[in-house]
C-alpha cells in the first residue's frame, strides 16, 4: 500500500507564517503593523472563535495586494520564494521530506498559504501535488479576495479528500503544527504534530496576564514545548499566543490561593506522569503557594523553588535588608516600625523629602510614596491598603539603576547570569522599567550571587540596586524571587532563563552560563513607555521621532513568529483598562 505525505506549510515546514513574513519583506514592517493595528478588532474576534480565519487573514490580503497586477504579484511572490523563505524553512523537515521521497512515497503540501509562493518552493524540493488556497484575479488584476476558500480546518480535508478520496487505498502519514491542522491529523494513519508530537516536553505558566509570563511562553514554544497558560479571564495575553497550547481559566493565587491550589492541582493531574510538566510559577502569591506545597507538587511536576523561610526573607523589603547587613552589604538607611503609631511619630521627625516610603511587601511602584508627609486619615489609609510600612533613604535619581537576573539549580548552583541597566522607567520617579539594556557588571553580579547563597537560593530571582552618587556605592534595593518584567531582555541577549529553567529542572549537569550580548536594548511599550512618554512635561520629553526609533523591533511585545500575541497586547490591554481592578497599575504615584 502505497504512502501519502501530508505537511502544512506554515510553522511546519517553516518557522513563522510566509504569508506575514513576505509581505513584511516587501512592504516593511511598519506598514504591516499598521495594518494588524487596522484589522485587530476582525483578529481578535477570530482569536475567541467568533470569525473563522478567512476573514482576517482575507482582509490583510486585501490591504496589501488589492488592485495589484498579477503579473506584479508572481514577480513578488517568486522572488520572496526563492530568496527568503529559504531562510525560514525548517532545517529538520528538509530531513523529513528527504525521507519520505527517497522511500518514494507521494509528497503533499495541504496549506492555507497561497501556491504562488508555496508552489515553486514545493516544485524544487519534489512535492507532486500543492493543495493550497488560491487568490481571485479578474481581468489580470488581484481583487482581494480569494477565488477558493480559505484551505484550514475541515477544509483541508475536503479540499485532499477531493485529490485522494479512495481512503482506504493508502496510508496517510500527516505533519501539522496547529489549530487548522486538527482535523486532517485526526483521519491520518500517521499524525505527528510538529508542536505536541516532536517531544514529550510539557510547562505550566501561570499569571499568563502578565508580560514575563508571554516572554516564558514565547521562549519555551519556541524550544518545542508544549505550552499551558493559566489565567483568570479571557483578556489573558498569553492564551492568544501561537506558542499557547492549552488555556486553562482559573483564579490567581493572590485573590483566591485554595480556588487556585484545586485548579492547578486538577490541571497537573491531567498529564502522563511519565512525562511531567515544568511549573512555572509567575508572580509572588503563586510562588509561595507552590513552595507551601511543594511537597504534594513535586509529584505531579518539576519545579525548582527556594527553602520558604529564604523565599518568606526575600518578600520582605525589610527581612532582605536586615539580611544584607548581616553580610556587610551596602543598603540604603532604613527605618522599621512595628506598628501605625511608631509609623506616623517617625515620619513626623524626619525630613521626608530625603526619604521614600515603601511597603514592607509587594512589588514594582505600587504603595511607594516619593518625599511626602503623609498626615491623619491618609496615612492609616494608605497603612490598611498596603499593609505594614517602612522609610527608606532616598538615593538621588543620578545614579544607576541596576538589575541582576539569576538562577540556580537544585543543588543551589548558580547557572545563569544576566544583568542590565534601567533606562527609562514609569512613573519616571521610580517604577518598573520601560526602556533597559543589557550590561557587563562582574563585581555586581558576584556580589548577588553571595547574597542568593547566602539564603540556600534555589530557582530565579533578580536584585535590584541603585548608584548612589553621593558616595560612589552601588546599594541594595530587593530581591525579587521570581521571574521578573524585564525577562524578555535577558532572551533576547543571549540568556534564555524559562528553557535553562526548564532544563535544571530535568538535568543537575548543565554548564553555567555567564556570557551574553552587551548593548541590547529592549522596550516594555504598551502601555509602559507611552505612558512614561506622556506623562512627562513637554519640555522634558524626547522628540517623537526619537520615542519611536527601533520600534517595533525594540519592543518586548514584538515577536515575528507569535503576531498573535503582539496584537493580544495591545487588545487584551484595552479590555483591561475597562476594569477598575488594574486601574492601579496604571495611575501610580509620582
Amino acid at each position: 500500500m502505497k504512502t501519502i505525505a501530508v505537511f502544512d506549510f506554515d510553522r511546519t515546514i517553516t518557522k513563522r507564517d510566509s504569508f506575514n513574513d513576505l509581505v513584511i519583506s516587501h512592504f516593511g514592517y511598519i506598514s504591516f503593523l499598521f495594518a494588524i493595528i487596522k484589522f485587530s478588532p476582525f483578529i481578535l474576534l477570530y482569536i475567541i472563535g467568533i470569525f473563522s480565519s478567512e476573514i482576517p487573514k482575507q482582509k490583510l490580503f486585501s490591504h496589501f495586494f488589492n488592485g495589484m497586477s498579477n503579473k506584479k504579484f508572481l514577480e513578488i511572490t517568486q522572488e520572496y520564494s526563492s530568496g527568503r523563505l529559504e531562510k525560514i524553512v525548517r532545517p529538520e523537515m528538509l530531513s523529513k521530506i528527504t525521507r519520505h521521497k527517497n522511500l518514494g512515497d507521494t509528497l503533499v503540501i495541504v496549506s492555507a498559504a497561497l501556491e504562488q509562493w508555496i508552489g515553486p518552493w514545493a516544485k524544487r524540493n519534489g512535492f507532486n501535488y500543492v493543495i493550497t488556497t488560491q487568490p481571485e484575479i479578474k481581468d489580470g488584476l488581484l481583487t482581494g479576495y480569494f477565488a477558493t476558500p480559505n484551505c484550514f480546518g475541515k477544509e483541508k480535508v475536503r479540499r485532499f479528500l477531493e485529490v485522494f478520496p479512495l481512503r482506504d487505498t493508502y496510508q496517510l502519514c500527516m505533519y501539522g503544527s496547529g489549530r487548522g491542522d486538527e482535523e486532517l491529523l485526526r483521519i491520518a494513519d500517521k499524525a505527528c504534530d510538529t508542536i505536541k508530537g516532536t517531544s514529550h516536553l510539557y510547562a505550566i505558566v501561570t499569571d499568563g496576564l502578565w508580560r514575563k509570563s508571554l516572554a516564558a511562553v514565547r521562549a519555551l514554544g519556541k524550544s518545542d514545548f508544549h505550552v499551558s497558560v493559566m489565567g483568570d479571564s479571557l483578556a489573558t495575553t498569553s492564551f492568544w499566543s501561537s506558542y499557547a497550547r492549552r488555556r486553562v481559566l482559573a483564579p490567581t493565587a493572590q485573590e483566591n490561593p485554595t480556588a487556585f491550589g484545586k485548579s492547578l492541582v486538577s490541571l497537573l493531574k491531567t498529564y502522563d506522569q511519565n512525562h511531567k510538566p515544568v511549573l512555572f510559577p509567575m508572580e509572588d502569591a503563586t510562588i509561595l503557594w507552590v513552595t507551601e506545597h511543594k511537597s504534594e507538587l513535586q509529584q505531579l511536576a518539576s519545579f525548582l523553588v527556594p527553602p520558604l523561610q529564604s523565599l518568606n526573607t526575600a518578600l520582605n523589603k525589610a527581612s532582605t535588608l536586615q539580611f544584607a547587613e548581616q553580610l556587610d552589604i551596602p543598603r540604603p538607611k532604613t527605618f522599621m516600625t512595628r506598628t501605625f503609631s511608631e509609623f506616623e511619630s517617625l515620619q513626623n521627625r524626619l525630613k521626608m523629602e530625603d526619604y521614600v516610603i515603601k511597603p514592607l511587601t509587594g512589588a514594582g511602584s505600587a504603595g511607594i510614596i516619593y518625599g511626602e508627609k503623609l498626615n491623619g486619615k491618609k496615612l492609616e489609609s494608605h497603612w490598611k491598603t498596603f499593609g505594614p510600612l517602612m522609610i527608606q533613604e532616598r538615593i538621588p535619581s543620578q545614579g544607576r539603576a541596576m538589575g541582576v537576573s539569576l538562577l540556580f539549580d537544585n543543588k543551589k548552583r548558580c547557572i545563569a547570569s544576566f544583568a542590565h541597566e534601567r533606562l527609562q522607567q514609569y512613573p519616571p520617579s521610580g517604577g518598573p522599567s520601560t526602556d533597559r539594556i543589557s550590561v557587563w557588571a562582574p563585581e555586581l553580579v558576584e556580589r548577588s550571587i553571595r547574597l542568593l547563597q547566602a539564603l540556600n537560593w534555589q530557582g530565579v530571582a533578580m536584585v535590584e540596586w541603585k548608584e548612589d552618587p553621593r558616595d560612589g556605592q552601588i546599594k541594595l534595593l530587593e530581591i525579587n524571587p521570581r521571574f521578573w518584567g524585564s525577562l524578555e531582555l535577558a532572551i533576547r541577549s543571549g540568556v534564555n532563563f524559562p528553557l535553562l529553567y526548564a532544563r535544571a529542572t530535568i538535568s543537575d549537569d548543565l554548564q553555567p552560563i555567564s556570557t551574553y550580548r552587551i548593548g541590547v536594548r529592549c522596550r516594555w511599550l504598551v502601555p509602559g513607555d507611552i505612558l512614561r512618554y506622556l506623562s512627562q512635561p513637554r519640555e522634558k520629553r524626547e522628540s517623537l521621532s526619537k520615542f519611536l526609533d527601533g520600534l517595533p523591533q525594540l519592543a518586548e511585545e514584538w515577536c515575528l513568529t507569535d503576531l498573535r500575541g503582539t496584537v493580544a497586547t495591545i487588545i487584551c490591554q484595552a479590555f483591561l483598562a475597562l476594569n477598575p481592578k488594574y486601574w492601579k497599575y496604571v495611575r501610580r504615584n509620582n
